[in-house]
């Protein structure tokens, strides 16, 4: 990802985010708290109905690996750029 780019999950339950290069954030609705991800640390984004979001706050590259046999996860439609 290019730094500022922005990858929205959707309904993501039981999914891991891999920082694998650069620094990411992650915010996910209804936490407190957010989180910043250097290259080679993780989140688990154990139950969460709504959005999270990872910004790539420098060049990054994450992997998102399922924790378990049954992760959920969406990705919303993506846009045409203008």
């Amino acid at each position: 990802m290019e730094r500022g780019g922005l990858l929205p999950l959707e309904q993501a339950r039981d999914v891991r985010i891999v920082c694998l290069e650069g620094t990411l954030w992650l915010t996910e609705q209804d936490r407190p708290t957010d989180v910043v991800l250097e290259a080679g640390a993780s989140h688990t984004v154990n139950a969460n109905a709504g959005r999270t979001l990872v910004q790539a706050m420098s060049r990054a590259r994450l992997a998102v690996e399922a924790v378990d046999a049954r992760p959920e996860l969406s990705f919303p439609p993506l846009r045409k750029a203008a």
